[in-house]
């Protein structure tokens, strides 16, 4: 009995070791998405930034602002599903 049980105890962790490295991997895809939707963000607050600095007339200010609001919420998405990867990586490892 004691044979049978310590078996399966050994399959396990041997299950364990071979899941942790494809988990590992998926913590740093996740940690790549979310740095690029980081620079995403940072990149359209340079072009808001620019945008206000340069445009006088209203009009032309709203639909540029309108291209980087676009550009801002497909990074923040970028980021917020590299960061699932990152929690799903560490609670599966």
């Amino acid at each position: 009995m004691k044979r049978a049980r310590a078996h399966k105890g050994l399959r396990y962790a041997f299950a364990q070791d071979r899941r942790g490295p494809a988990m590992e991997w998926l913590i740093w895809i996740g940690t790549g998405f979310t740095g690029l939707g980081i620079m995403g963000l940072a990149w359209c607050i340079v072009k808001a930034v620019s945008a206000r600095r340069q445009e006088t007339d209203d009009a032309q200010l709203k639909a540029r602002l309108q291209k980087v609001v676009a550009l801002n919420l497909g990074a923040l998405g970028v980021s917020a599903i590299g960061l699932m990867m990152v929690v799903l990586g560490v609670m599966l490892s």
